[in-house]
Order: C-alpha cells, then sequence, then structure tokens
C-alpha cells in the first residue's frame, strides 16, 4: 500500500482489526469490510442495546462481527483529512488531495500502490469525491483549512475573534 501512519494516502488508514468473543464471533473469521475508528461507537451502542442520542457519521459493524455479512450496512464514503491533505473511500476507489490541490483517484483492486491516477479518466468519479471533500471538511479554529495559507488562517482566527495560534503542521 502507498501511504503509512501520519500520511494521508490509503496505507495510512490501512490497520487491521482483531476480535475475540467466545461463543459469539466465530473463530478464524476473516472480513474485508470496510470500516473506521468512528464506527466503533455505534457498534459498542448496539451491543449495550441503547440508542445514540446523538448522529454519528458511523455505522456498526455488529453484523459483521456476527458473520451476518448480508444484514451490514455499508458506508457510501469514508472521508479523512490530514494535516492540509483530504483523503475519500468509495469502494474501490481511493481519491486523494494535497493542500487544496486537485483531486488523485486511484482504484484500490487493481492499483493498490497507488501508482495510476486514473482522475482524467474517471473524471465523475473524480468530482464526486471532489463533492465530498468540500461537504465534509469544516474549517477548525486550530487547524489550517486545505489550500488556506498561514496568512489566510490567521486572518480568519482574526475574524472569529480566536486569539492566533501558531500553525501545528508542517509542509
Amino acid at each position: 500500500m502507498r501511504g503509512r501512519k501520519g500520511d494521508s494516502y490509503d496505507g495510512a488508514f490501512r490497520v487491521p482489526a482483531l476480535v475475540r468473543w467466545s461463543g459469539k464471533i466465530k473463530a478464524g473469521q476473516v472480513s474485508d469490510q470496510i470500516w473506521a475508528f468512528w464506527d466503533f461507537l455505534p457498534t459498542a451502542a448496539e451491543l449495550a442495546g441503547t440508542q445514540l442520542k446523538t448522529k454519528t457519521d458511523g455505522i456498526s459493524i455488529l453484523p459483521t462481527l456476527l458473520g451476518q455479512p448480508g444484514k451490514q450496512k455499508q458506508h457510501e464514503f469514508l472521508y479523512w483529512e490530514f494535516g492540509k491533505n483530504q483523503a475519500v473511500r468509495m469502494k474501490n476507489w481511493f481519491a486523494h488531495r494535497k493542500n487544496g490541490g486537485r483531486v488523485e483517484l486511484y482504484d484500490l483492486l487493481r492499483d493498490p500502490q497507488q501508482k495510476k491516477d486514473l482522475a482524467a479518466e474517471h473524471a465523475k468519479t473524480a468530482a464526486r469525491a471532489l463533492q465530498i471533500m468540500q461537504q465534509e471538511h469544516t474549517p477548525s479554529e486550530v487547524w489550517p483549512s486545505p489550500g488556506e495559507s498561514n496568512e489566510q488562517y490567521q486572518l480568519r482566527l482574526k475574524k472569529l475573534g480566536v486569539n492566533s495560534y501558531p500553525v501545528n503542521i508542517d509542509g
């Protein structure tokens, strides 16, 4: 995989999960279910038999854990930001955008190393990824936004009446 921890390519987000629940989860079970940490809370709530009082981006992966893949809801997409970079996973597609630049698009099934950018050949998919990046990004008082210069960030903070912060990311 391309990327590593502390990065924003797909390899940074690939972390295996190990779960043990004797009598409930079949030993040796392997799943290719795509999920993220924000799915933990809905899963724990379902296990506890309670409803979450606030909406989250997560879904319960309990059906997958119990070996019931046909009952498993799926994410339309997963979205990440790291530093000023953005990433979106949509099924086998992985889109990456460095610091507000153009969207790169990779087919993870055919190209797990993310060597061939397919954004030009799959313009509609790349455009959908960009739309997700724009809709999911929430400006922060602590982090500069993708594509935002340090000067723009400091000006935004000033307009919000927030004391200036030192830039806390590299690059």
